[in-house]
């Protein structure tokens, strides 16, 4: 469930995260995938108060990088490419909902990742819409502070 001045939603969802080729296929080790699908029922708030009714999304990435760091003695780096396609939560004149696509980009080195997105694949938004993210996982750095890492 997600609820705030924009609008409410509540939601269910499943997906597969980093899942890796046979040990057969060159480069499995470095390759991973992840999809993820979700509904949601949609209800308007204070900003949006005429909003779609349900909205569906899907997600596929591709991630590539070292997902063995205790095993190589390194530390963790992934870049994840994805995409997303969404049905939509605003609404046009007639209340059918407006179908959204996003790209996303994420970096991910040890205990810092940074990602970043842009719905520029619709094709129909030519200004700066995008969102981004630095995420630095404290535990990780208490822990190793604590193990002397």
């Amino acid at each position: 469930m997600a609820s705030g001045s924009l609008y409410h939603e509540l939601y269910a969802q499943a997906g597969l995260r980093r899942v890796s080729l046979p040990d057969s296929v060159p480069f499995s080790q470095f390759v991973r995938f992840s999809a993820m699908g979700r509904y949601g029922r949609l209800y308007g708030g204070s900003a949006f108060p005429t909003v779609a009714p349900q909205s569906y999304l899907g997600q596929v990435s591709v991630g590539v990088g070292n997902y063995q760091p205790e095993k190589d003695d390194q530390s963790s780096w992934e870049i994840e490419l994805a995409l997303t396609v969404d049905s939509g939560l605003f609404v046009d004149g007639k209340g059918n909902a407006l179908e959204e696509r996003f790209v996303s980009a994420a970096f991910r080195y040890s205990f810092v990742s940074f990602e970043t997105w842009n719905d520029f694949v619709n094709q129909k938004d030519y200004g700066p819409t995008f969102g981004a993210r630095l995420t630095v996982d404290l535990l990780h750095i208490y822990h190793a502070w604590r193990n002397g890492s």
